[in-house]
C-alpha cells in the first residue's frame, strides 16, 4: 500500500508526465501548422525563357545519347504541373507580360513591364518581401543577356515600354539587387539606347550609373578573373557585367573560358546571398533558349537547355540542405517557336512502316552527331566560317560562291544544302546585316527531323517543377499568376485582396 507521501509523489510524477506529453503535442501542432510547414527562408525562381516542351524532348535525346547513365534532366522528377501563359491581350504571351504575371500576380499587356493594363505600377514580389519582412531580404538576378532585358528587369522595374532601357537601368540601380550577374561589360550601364545597344553615346540624363552603384557600396566586376576572385565569406554587394561583342553571352557550346557559365554565376550568387540572415530571393534565367528558338536553331536551343540544366543542379544542391529552408520554382515564362520532333519530311513515312527506320534512333543520332562534331555547330560560329569561305563581297561569281558555301556546310554538318538554301545564304551574307540565323536554323532542323510552327512565341502551356523542403507544391494546370501566389505564400507574404492558396 502506498503511504500518503508516496501517493502524492506518484500523482505528482504522473501529472508532470502528462503536462510534458501534452506540451509536446501542443508544440508539435504549432510547428506543423501549414504556415510553418510551408514557410521558407529563401526562394530561387528559375526561368528557362521561351522553353517549349519540345526543347526538353530534344535535349533529353541528346543527353541520353551522349551518356548512357543519363536518367533525366535535373528537374524531371520535380515536375508537378503545367502553366498557362496568356497575357491580358490574347492567348500568346511574351517575356515582359509573362514575368509581370509571375512576380506580381496580375495580367498585363505585351511590352508592359511591372505595370497594369492602365500603366499603373504593380507591387512585385521583391517589393512585397522588403515591405513585409522588414526589408531584411537580399535579392539576386542572374542571366546570360543584358540585365535590362525583360525577364531580368521584371524583378524590379516598372515601365509601360520594355524597350525603354534608360529608364529601366535607372530603376534597377535605384532599387539595386544585392547580387547581379549578366551580360554588358564596362561602361554599358552609362550608354544611351537610342538606335541600337552598341551606341557609344552617353545617357541623355547624364547619369553615371556605375558611379552610383559604387557610391552605394557595390563592387563591379567585368572579367572572369575578377569574378573568380569574389570573396564569398560574407554578403558583398556585387554586380558582374561580362562584356561580349553583342552585349549578350555566347551560347554555352561556344562559350570561352573568359566568360562565366550560367551554373558558375548561380553558384557564386548563392554563395553570397546565403549570408543574409533575412533570407533571399534569387532569379536565374536561361535567357537565350528564347533567342535560339526565334532563329529555329535546334543546336542553340540544345546548348542553352543544357546550360540551364547545369544551373538547376546547382540550385537543387543548395536547396537539398534542408537547413537552408529553400524552395526552388522552375517554369518557363512562355513557349517559343513551337519546336517539335517531327517535320514535313517525317510525313512522307505515313502509311509505310518499312521506311520508319529513317526515324529510328540510329539515323537520328547519326545526323545529330554529324552536326555536333563541328566547332561551327551554332549559328554564330557557322556565320564566321561562311564569311571566311566567301571572302570579300563581289570577289567571286555565283557558281564559285555556291560551291564554297556548299563545301563549308558539308564540312561542318555532313549534309548538303539545297540550291535555294545556298542562294539565300549567299544573299544574306552579302547584305549589310548578314543575318543568317533563320536560314541556317531551318536547314539544320530539316536534317534533324525538327519542326517549328512559328518564328515567334507560342501559346501552349509550359511545365512547372518545384522543390520544397516539406514537399509543398503547386499541382495541376495553373495560371502564371498562381505561380506568384504560391511564391508569396511560401515566403510568408500576403497581397491585398489576394486569398492564400488552400
Amino acid at each position: 500500500m502506498f503511504t500518503t507521501v508516496k501517493k502524492r509523489a506518484f500523482f505528482g510524477t504522473m501529472l508532470l508526465v502528462l503536462l510534458l506529453f501534452f506540451g509536446a503535442l501542443i508544440l508539435r501542432h504549432s510547428l506543423e501548422e501549414p504556415g510553418n510547414l510551408h514557410r521558407v527562408n529563401n526562394l530561387i525562381l528559375m526561368i528557362p525563357d521561351g522553353c517549349s516542351v519540345g526543347a526538353l524532348s530534344f535535349t533529353r535525346l541528346y543527353l541520353e545519347h551522349r551518356d548512357s547513365a543519363f536518367h533525366g534532366l535535373a528537374f524531371d522528377s520535380l515536375v508537378c504541373g503545367m502553366v498557362r501563359t496568356h497575357s491580358a491581350l490574347g492567348p500568346i504571351g511574351e517575356s515582359s507580360s509573362a514575368i509581370t504575371a509571375i512576380v506580381t500576380g496580375k495580367k498585363t499587356l505585351p511590352i508592359c513591364l511591372g505595370v497594369d493594363t492602365a500603366g499603373g505600377s504593380l507591387r512585385n514580389l521583391v517589393e512585397l518581401a522588403r515591405a513585409q519582412r522588414n526589408r531584411n531580404i537580399a535579392v539576386g538576378i542572374v542571366g546570360t543577356v543584358e540585365p535590362g532585358n525583360a525577364t531580368l528587369a521584371g524583378m524590379v522595374a516598372h515601365t509601360p515600354n520594355r524597350k525603354d532601357y534608360e529608364a529601366i537601368y535607372a530603376q534597377m540601380v535605384a532599387r539595386a539587387p544585392e547580387v547581379l550577374f549578366a551580360a554588358g561589360g564596362e561602361g554599358y550601364l552609362n550608354r544611351a539606347f537610342i538606335k541600337n545597344e552598341m551606341a557609344d553615346t552617353l545617357r541623355k540624363d547624364g547619369l553615371n550609373l556605375e558611379d552610383t552603384l559604387k557610391s552605394k557600396g557595390f563592387d563591379l566586376v567585368f572579367r572572369k578573373p575578377q569574378f573568380d576572385a569574389i570573396d564569398t565569406a560574407s554578403l558583398i554587394k556585387t554586380w558582374g557585367l561580362f562584356g561580349t561583342e553583342k552585349m549578350q553571352m555566347p551560347y554555352e557550346f561556344d562559350r570561352p573560358d573568359s566568360i562565366p557559365s550560367l551554373a558558375e554565376m548561380t553558384h557564386k550568387a548563392l554563395a553570397l546571398l546565403r549570408h543574409n540572415d533575412g533570407g533571399f530571393l534569387l532569379l536565374v534565367e536561361g535567357s537565350k533558349i528564347d533567342w535560339a528558338a526565334h532563329g529555329h536553331d535546334p543546336i542553340g536551343v540544345l546548348s542553352e537547355v543544357v546550360a540551364f540544366n547545369e544551373a538547376v543542379k546547382v540550385a537543387l544542391a543548395f536547396a537539398g540542405d534542408r537547413a537552408n529552408r529553400t524552395a526552388v520554382v522552375i517554369c518557363p515564362d512562355h513557349g517559343n517557336g513551337g519546336m517539335g520532333i517531327g517535320n514535313a519530311a517525317t510525313s512522307e513515312f505515313k502509311g509505310n512502316p518499312m521506311v520508319y527506320y529513317k526515324l529510328g534512333y540510329r539515323e537520328f543520332y547519326a545526323r545529330l552527331d554529324a552536326v555536333m562534331h563541328s566547332a561551327c555547330a551554332t549559328t554564330d560560329k557557322m556565320k564566321a566560317n561562311l564569311l571566311a569561305a566567301l571572302g570579300s563581297k563581289g570577289s567571286r561569281n555565283i557558281r564559285e560562291k555556291r560551291k564554297r558555301v556548299d563545301a563549308a556546310i558539308f564540312n561542318a554538318y555532313s549534309f548538303h544544302p539545297t540550291l535555294a538554301e545556298t542562294d539565300t545564304l549567299i544573299a544574306r551574307l552579302d547584305s549589310k546585316n548578314k543575318v543568317i540565323g533563320g536560314v541556317l536554323g531551318d536547314m539544320v532542323s530539316r536534317n534533324l527531323f525538327v519542326g517549328w510552327t512559328t518564328t515567334g512565341h507560342s501559346g501552349e502551356e509550359v511545365f512547372l517543377a518545384i522543390a520544397h523542403p516539406n514537399d509543398y507544391v503547386l499541382k495541376g494546370v495553373v495560371d502564371n499568376t498562381d505561380v506568384f501566389r504560391y511564391m508569396a505564400e511560401v515566403m510568408g507574404l500576403q497581397e491585398e485582396n489576394q486569398p492564400p492558396i488552400n
